[in-house]
């Protein structure tokens, strides 16, 4: 059977394109391709009929005539297409479209025509792996591919013969050396979930820049790494690869081979030489008078290895009247102090109003909001690297999903589409077809996380493990821009203080470092769940996405002074979720103490997970949420 249908995936700069133009050489068939986009319908598939004015008759009349997409042409006439990045579309119906034209007897229907596939005819499908927008190949399309090749870097050898072909640089040993890093730093990033691609792309632009003259150390973060990424903990994960491997040293011995300098001569200075007659002379004399020396500034060169934290005073210098130096510093506003406090208020204030009517209304309540310390932001920081690389995958794999896939709603009155509205006709701007509006980008998931905070949280290291959970849900909601908030309580800390709710992460929040403040999730005193849930749902209700889940870490039943225990606790539990669930707000309950029959009874066995291991919990909670969606 002839192959006529390929699929090519790979990172970028894998060669997928060329490939695709060297089969199209060695066939001797033209080469054309179509490049995909998220608000792709089948209209760009088939084609399209568009209202045009006729050239013979002058009395202005309108014509409708159709007009062949590229895809049409390519199949028509047999030449060889490539389809590039068909997974970025939104509507999976769109290629549904292509089903039956990549039989190898297949026919698109088109407007005004059956069309045959020609025997020439060739598809090279190519796409990337797990970029941004990227989702799963529709599997009736895949399942018609002939052939499959998956495009990896190839083995360092050909690496180095392609940048030698391409560049004309030689050094065996530096292009060893640059092709062995690209290799580590593409493992790094797979093995740690970065997004970004270490490629044959960037091995060639950084050898052409080592080529030129430039600093092999220095290029590597403007032709490599931060392409891959420009995130702090991402980069600090890449440079520690690098160091382990003691590729960094290597990269300092190689810079003072290739750039040492002779005597007299300043590596900050490039000096360019022009001959009398005005053209320009590789060769060097210190005492040419036609040379222009040209000084590198201050700024121009390398990588700073300075934390962004020592430079966020914002400040500026100048020279006084006697010629002194004075700074101008920047005034610390107290904006966001006050900004803080307003919306601490507002929570208190939203609190109190939540519990009205209910059993907790004369209980006295108080809404903390903690601030964040030092000490809170390096906890946080040497937990979540442990966390990181799994919630990263997990993010990779879940944000194709938050965009829904098929669109139902049409937009109408266009000048081209894939509906034909009859109702329309009689209009003179010619607007009579519809068009499939894209597909909503906004997550419709609001998710909150209540963690309790009695003081059986302690043993067993439940308290931990609660701690990991909720970093974990925090990056992976914010990773997929699911709006979450993280609330702990705890009841009788004193008699002016029966209800103590502890903000910790509020998606209506504007403070950047709220989520340090996780670190100052403790086992406290006892537990009045009811009054905690009803506060929790009842804000959760102002998110505007159509699904709110909560999750409820708990260990025990509820129980707090003077008498909120056993059949009272147990209705009121019961009458909180049968109050939220109608108004849309979905319970599920992790229960990780010795009280989980009861937690079962009170939320449902459906709604309750049985946390045996843990260990478990972090990843556990982030799958649940991937599921919701």
């Amino acid at each position: 059977m002839k192959i006529s249908t390929i699929l090519l995936e790979g990172d970028a700069g894998s060669g997928k394109t060329q490939l695709a133009k060297a089969l199209s050489a060695d066939f001797n068939l033209p080469y054309t391709k179509v490049t995909c986009f998220a608000d792709m319908d089948k209209s760009d598939v088939l084609g399209s009929i568009l209202p045009v004015l006729s050239e013979k008759d002058k009395s202005n009349m309108v014509e409708y005539e159709y007009y062949p997409s590229e895809i049409v042409r390519a199949y028509e006439n047999g030449w060889l297409l490539e389809i590039q990045e068909p997974t970025v579309i939104r509507d999976a119906a769109v290629l549904m479209a292509l089903n039956s034209a990549l039989e190898p007897d297949g026919s698109l229907n088109l407007p005004t025509r059956i069309v045959h596939r020609h025997p020439d005819f060739i598809a090279v499908i190519t796409t990337n792996r797990g970029y941004n927008g990227y989702r799963p190949l529709n599997e009736a399309l895949r399942d018609r591919v002939q052939h499959a090749e998956k495009l990896d870097l190839p083995p360092k050898e050909v690496m180095m013969e392609r940048a030698k072909a391409k560049t004309g640089y030689q050094s065996e040993n530096v292009l060893s050396l640059l092709a062995e890093t690209i290799m580590l730093l593409d493992e790094t990033a797979r093995a740690n979930a970065i997004k970004g691609v270490a490629g044959m792309r960037s091995y060639i632009f950084w050898v052409d820049a080592v080529a030129s003259g430039a600093s092999v150390q220095n290029t590597l973060y403007h032709k490599v790494l931060y392409k891959i990424t420009t995130d702090p903990q991402e980069l600090a994960i890449l440079e520690q690869a690098l160091v382990s491997h003691g590729l960094t040293d290597k990269f300092e011995e190689l810079d003072i081979i290739c750039h040492s300098h002779s005597d007299g001569e300043n590596p900050e200075v490039m000096e360019l030489n022009i001959s009398e007659d005005g053209e320009y002379s590789a060769e060097t004399d210190q005492a040419d008078k036609n040379a222009v020396r040209l000084r590198k500034s201050e700024d121009s060169g390398g990588h700073s290895d300075r934390s962004s934290d020592e430079n966020t005073d914002v400040s500026s210098n100048d020279n006084g009247e006697n010629g002194t130096l004075f700074y101008h510093e920047l005034d610390k506003s107290d904006t966001n102090e006050l900004q803080k406090k307003e919306f601490r208020k507002q929570l208190n204030r939203e609190a109190r109003q939540s519990v009205q009517g209910s059993c907790h209304e004369e209980i006295k309540l108080i809404v903390h909001r903690p601030e964040a310390t030092a000490q809170n932001r390096e906890e946080y920081h040497n937990m979540a690297a442990t966390l990181l690389p799994v919630i990263r995958e997990l993010i990779r794999k879940t944000n194709p999903l938050l965009e829904h896939e098929v669109s139902s709603e049409f937009a109408k009155s266009q000048l081209y589409g894939t509906k034909f509205c009859a109702d329309r006709v009689a209009a003179l701007d010619f607007r009579v077809f519809a068009r499939k509006r894209p597909p909503e980008e906004e997550p419709s998931l609001a998710v909150a996380l209540r963690i309790d905070e009695s003081a059986s949280m302690s043993a067993f290291g439940r308290l931990e493990s609660a701690k990991q959970a909720a970093v974990a849900l925090y990056e992976f909601c914010t990773g997929c821009g699911i709006p979450i908030m993280v609330y702990g309580d705890t009841a009788d800390r004193s008699k002016l203080e029966q209800m103590s709710i502890y903000a910790y992460v509020d998606f209506e929040s504007k403070d950047a470092d709220e989520k340090y403040t996780l670190m100052n999730i403790q086992a406290r005193s006892n537990n009045r769940d009811g009054m905690a849930l009803r506060i929790i749902s009842d804000r959760l209700l102002n998110a505007p996405q159509k699904t709110k889940l909560i999750i409820s870490i708990s260990d025990g039943q509820p129980k707090a002074m003077p008498d909120y225990t056993d059949e009272k606790a147990v209705y009121d539990m019961k009458d909180t979720l049968h109050d939220f669930r109608p108004k849309g707000i979905q319970f599920l309950a992790a229960a990780i103490g010795q009280d989980k029959e009861a937690i079962r009874e009170l939320y449902g066995a459906e709604n309750t997970l049985d946390i045996t291991d843990l260990k478990q919990l972090p990843a556990r909670l982030v799958q649940i949420i991937a599921r919701f969606l």
